[in-house]
């Protein structure tokens, strides 16, 4: 249909509220400020300072010691498929434990609303005249 009367989104919003597209008119379509503000590079350049920085200071513990075998020793097979194991038992059982926490914070958000419906519920609770 904006095809058709040959305007944009933009101009059929102005048309629709009754104004220009010079100025629009009500506090809804006041100037926002940018996102990418004055501020921003000034804010960037210590940012990734520090990070260089951070990785500089890093970078040796990355390189290979213990002849390339790591923090754990020697890997094969058995130590990947055990690991592979690890996991396929861990996110089910994450998954499991976090659902079991959000119902029992619900069932205490429920309770509390509960009792706080009661609580109002009673008149000689409400006060008043």
């Amino acid at each position: 249909v904006l095809v058709q009367v040959g305007c944009d989104q933009y101009g059929h919003r102005l048309l629709m509220v009754g104004a220009t597209r010079s100025g629009p008119v009500g506090p809804a379509f006041r100037a926002r400020p940018s996102v990418a503000s004055a501020q921003m590079p000034r804010r960037l350049l210590p940012i990734l300072a520090s990070s260089l920085l951070l990785l500089l200071v890093l970078a040796p513990a990355a390189l290979a010691e213990n002849d390339g075998r790591g923090f754990y020793g020697a890997t094969n097979d058995k130590v990947v498929t055990n690991t592979g194991f690890i996991l396929i038992v861990f996110f089910p059982v994450f998954v499991f434990a976090m659902s079991m926490i959000q119902r029992h914070l619900d069932k205490r958000k429920q309770a509390r609303k509960a009792a706080q419906k009661a609580h109002l519920g009673n008149a000689q609770w409400r006060g008043g005249w």
